[in-house]
């Protein structure tokens, strides 16, 4: 471990175990003063302290918990200072120990391209909140700075992270409210996708949702189109989409929307588990979308499916242009599907498609009112894909 000016500091185990031994002085000032010396120790004593904690009182414990904390925060920040005065294409072990780093790094690395700025691209101040840079290192070092506390809680409490990310998601959710006059919290955003992306953690409650949430703000999405470090976004958004047990509703939605290939993981998984609701369709279309012909066999296995996935249960399809048995099941949407896939006119197979930016197509031009219309459809297509 370094210190300030990046040298490995030696530790002194004995001096050590003194502060901690007088935080449980009678005396007072004895107590701030070991207080104050064991705020200034360097990111070496990490592992004395860690020990001395363990084995220490529930009294010492807890103010250890407290210098810690603290510690912990000031060693992150120190890193981040080394970190940002290297030369550009060295990290110098400054982040070997934090994988959501290295692995960001890996994001920045693959957007080679640099996507410069196209014709009317948006300008950082707007919505890239100080993401100025395509510089690798300069998004690196924004981000880490911009939930620095959920990457510090990677290196040194990563029991914490599940809670932590819980917490934060949250906050990000309640910013993601689509205001045109507000800028949007871009670093924030991807810092938490990446973290979140981990198969291994465990994610609470509604954290999936919140780090999700992005994805439907118009903001996010001007961003992968024209923003300066779309090609980062894009891809960090595709590692968290593919993140397995998350909602694919938004994502696939996002997928279609942007094109993300991706989403054709997400869309697989869906069909394979044999996901239910509004997720299938979703799934199909993306599948369609993104000209997916290699899974033209897994949605011609769907063809069977009776499952109903829209309207969702116990709500009607009627909004007064709709006819209220219109019903959308899982064959309606594979078929739709595969006729796009295989470039089939959809009117030759009687489907009356109706294009949609978000689903490729519209649900309820997807669908049927009767069994009978359905057979009738997938008559028609397995004919003209019938082999001579």
């Amino acid at each position: 471990m370094a210190d300030e000016d990046g040298a490995v500091a030696a530790v002194n185990v004995e001096e050590v175990q003194r502060l901690v031994t007088e935080l449980r002085d009678s005396s007072y000032s004895r107590r701030q003063a070991a207080t104050k010396s064991l705020l200034a120790l360097p990111e070496s004593s990490r592992v004395v302290l860690s020990d001395l904690r363990a084995a220490a009182p529930r009294e010492t414990s807890e103010r250890l918990n407290e210098i810690l904390a603290c510690l912990y925060e000031r060693w992150f920040q120190q890193r981040l200072q080394r970190l940002s005065a290297l030369p550009a294409d060295s990290s110098r072990g400054e982040v070997a120990d934090l994988p959501d780093a290295l692995r960001l790094e890996q994001h920045l690395a693959a957007d080679t391209a640099g996507t410069p700025d196209a014709p009317g691209s948006l300008p950082s101040d707007l919505l890239d909140t100080g993401i100025e840079s395509t510089e690798p290192r300069s998004v690196l070092l924004h981000l880490l700075r911009a939930e620095s506390e959920v990457f510090a809680a990677s290196i040194y409490q990563p029991g914490r992270l599940p809670e932590l990310l819980e917490h934060r998601s949250a906050k990000l959710a309640l910013n993601c409210n689509g205001r045109a006059d507000q800028p949007f919290p871009t670093a924030s955003a991807l810092a938490l996708m990446l973290v979140a992306s981990r198969a291994e953690l465990r994610l609470l409650r509604k954290t999936s949702s919140n780090v999700s949430r992005p994805l439907e703000d118009p903001r996010f999405d001007q961003l992968l189109q024209s923003g300066r470090n779309r090609g980062v976004l894009r891809s960090i958004v595709s590692e968290w989409i593919r993140r397995p047990g998350i909602s694919a509703d938004r994502p696939l939605i996002f997928a279609i929307r942007h094109r993300l290939s991706a989403g054709r993981d997400v869309a697989v998984r869906v069909l394979q588990s044999e996901g239910r609701g509004p997720q299938v369709y979703f799934a199909c279309m993306c599948l369609a979308a993104l000209g997916s012909s290699q899974d033209i066999a897994l949605l011609e296995s769907r063809l069977q499916s009776t499952q109903v996935i829209w309207p969702p249960r116990g709500a009607v399809a009627n909004d007064g242009a709709v006819d209220s048995r219109l019903q959308v099941q899982t064959r309606d949407a594979a078929l739709a599907a595969l006729v796009h896939l295989r470039q089939i006119p959809p009117a030759s197979v009687g489907l009356k498609l109706t294009p949609s930016r978000d689903e490729l197509y519209r649900i309820d031009t997807v669908g049927a009112i009767s069994d009978e219309i359905r057979e009738a459809r997938i008559g028609e297509y397995r004919a003209k894909t019938a082999n001579p």
